[in-house]
């Protein structure tokens, strides 16, 4: 089973394509292609778990998450219809920086103000090939393991704000999230796993969404940075990403 992102969105920026030569004189580097296919192309596969729709299930993911859905949770998604027998439901776990990049996730609000995640998952599920959703008052609970714990985190979720233009991605709080909504737990999942986790739950699927909070810090202590391209460079084949160790 193979689950697919939405990568229409994903025309937020593009692809840098660098072609080398061997020759002695290297030839320019040639901008060209869009963004969805090399963030396709370089996106690891999603984790795939099969259940009955009747019983639910708990999973363990490969990023030492847990992951718990509750039995009778999905309906149709085009018709609300209540669903038995098999599911398959797809995850996408994004914790490290290279993934990222790989995903195209920058960590930044759609007010410019930088986050620091403590990991990204997407849903998605399905039946002999049809999209399911959640039943409306149901969600899945997560235990995102961390070996980094810290206070503070809140839910964010992708959107394209048009103050930023069409071509950049960025997050935004959940409506309820005003609060606190993320628990620190020391106990990640049922097989001691050492660590913590960061628990929540969750009604949203066929989008990113991300457990964070603001890295604020003062502004005697920010650095402006910026790249200047050529002009074949554009935000249709171009994607600049700033990467920075704490």
């Amino acid at each position: 089973m193979k689950f697919h992102l939405k990568t229409g969105l994903f025309l937020a920026a593009a692809t840098l394509t660098l072609l080398f030569a061997c020759e002695k004189d290297p030839k320019p580097f040639v901008a060209g292609g869009y963004v969805y296919t090399f963030f396709d192309a370089v996106s690891p596969a999603a984790e795939t778990f099969t259940f009955l729709a009747e019983q639910g299930g708990y999973f363990t993911t490969a990023q030492k998450s847990s992951l718990f859905v509750l039995p009778n949770a999905f309906v149709k998604a085009n018709n609300g219809q209540p669903v038995t027998g098999e599911i398959d439901l797809g995850l996408y776990e994004v914790k490290t920086k290279g993934d990222m990049i790989r995903f195209n996730l920058p960590t930044m609000t759609t007010d410019l103000r930088v986050l620091e995640s403590g990991g990204m998952v997407y849903f998605a599920a399905e039946q002999n090939g049809q999209p399911l959703r959640l039943k409306p008052g149901y969600s899945f609970e997560i235990n995102q393991w961390t070996e980094n714990p810290v206070q503070d985190m809140r839910l964010f979720f992708e959107t394209f704000p048009p103050s930023l233009s069409d071509t950049f991605n960025a997050w935004a709080l959940f409506p309820d999230s005003i609060e606190n909504n993320v628990i620190l737990t020391s106990s990640p999942d049922t097989i001691n796993l050492p660590g913590f986790g960061f628990f929540y739950a969750i009604d949203t699927m066929y989008t990113w969404i991300n457990c964070d909070r603001f890295l604020d810090v003062p502004a005697s202590q920010l650095t402006n940075a910026s790249a200047k391209l050529s002009d074949v460079f554009t935000t249709e084949n171009t994607a600049v990403y700033l990467v920075f160790n704490e």
